[in-house]
């Protein structure tokens, strides 16, 4: 199941952080492409490259921004963050020791949907309203 997105759906006005999302997006369509090929290794690598140098800093970068500006959710959204990022370390943590089969594979891809999906549609949209107006 690829996942598909609205531009309005996944840019909160923050260009840093829209270009993530972009990139995210755009990475997890490479991702779900390589399934049942020989490129699931590798992609699996670039999914965990992108989040260890990519998606960490933006969440850090994200919590930064909410405590500088007293973001009323901080808590709410940290826990999402760390939530995500525990059940990353824990598929990652599989990949090291078995290597990728076809189950940490879906987990991860369905990992990944659901944070573009759920997390961003919905709290990154709340705190893009609510710092847009004070970065301004």
């Amino acid at each position: 199941m690829a996942v598909y997105w609205r531009q309005d759906l996944i840019q909160i006005g923050i260009e840093s952080i829209d270009q993530h999302h972009q990139q995210m997006l755009d990475l997890l369509g490479k991702f779900h492409s390589s399934f049942n090929t020989n490129l699931e290794e590798e992609r699996f690598k670039m999914i965990i490259d992108f989040i260890d140098n990519h998606t960490v800093p933006t969440f850090k970068n994200e919590e930064q921004l909410m405590k500088k500006h007293h973001y009323p959710n901080f808590e709410e959204h940290q826990h999402e963050h760390r939530l995500f990022l525990d059940n990353y370390k824990e598929l990652k943590k599989e990949f090291k020791k078995k290597g990728v089969n076809k189950q940490l594979f879906l987990t991860m891809y369905r990992t990944i949907s659901q944070l573009l999906t759920e997390h961003i549609s919905r709290a990154d949209q709340s705190m893009g309203s609510y710092l847009k107006d004070r970065l301004a």
